[in-house]
This record gives structure tokens, sequence and C-alpha cells, in this order.
């Protein structure tokens, strides 16, 4: 469902070339996050702010992940937050004062191609 609402907010805002990324890295951050919480402890957000594009994915576990500094094809883990951190322009993990984290990954686009936007998927 996640990534099925960033293909159709990404269509509406008129940045589609942005698709293959932005989906690729929808799937892998709540992938991650569903290994560490149950479904309902997680949030998918979209915002469309001047020339960016940026991604949120908040789970309700406190444990900051490490990000690989190199593939390691054989890990069992890890390979989905740096195919994340190398498919984005910018990409960081933040903890939250309400609990938990928020994993983003931002995308530099043409503001002129798009509206100004939010868009949510608890």
């Amino acid at each position: 469902m996640p990534r099925k609402l960033a293909e159709i907010t990404l269509e509406s805002w008129g940045l589609t070339h942005l698709r293959l990324p932005v989906t690729s890295v929808v799937s892998e951050l709540v992938t991650n996050s569903a290994k560490a919480v149950s479904s309902a402890e997680i949030e998918v957000s979209l915002h469309l702010q001047d020339a960016w594009l940026r991604l949120e994915v908040w789970d309700s576990s406190n444990v900051i992940p490490d990000v690989p500094i190199e593939l390691d094809l054989d890990a069992e883990d890890g390979r989905g937050l740096w195919v994340a951190a190398h498919l984005a322009d910018k990409f960081g993990i933040d903890p939250q004062a309400r609990g938990g984290k928020t994993i983003w990954a931002m995308w530099q686009h043409d503001p002129s191609g798009g509206d100004q936007g939010e868009s949510h998927c608890p």
C-alpha cells in the first residue's frame, strides 16, 4: 500500500521521473520497519517543498540501525538501508521525541514541475 500511495502521489505532483528510486526506497524502509515493529506502528509520508521531495518512514522502535558503508551481499540484514542511502540525494535517521525513529530520504527536483503538497499513509 505505501508503495502504491507513493506512485499515485508522485504522478499527481508531476514527479513520475522519481518513481523508481522513491518506490524502491519506500519498499526497503517499510520492510525494515515491519521487521522491527508491527505494521500498526509504522507511518509513511511524502512531503514536497521547493526543490525537494522528502520521504519519511517512522516506526515505534527506538533502535537506530547502522547504515552499512559497503554493500555486503552475504549479509542477512542491512542491504535495504544501503540501497536507500544510495538511491536518495540525502538520507538520514532521526530519533523522535514521541518515541521511535524517522528514517528519511530526499530527492532534488525541478520545483516548477510539481505542486507543493503532502501525503500520509499510516
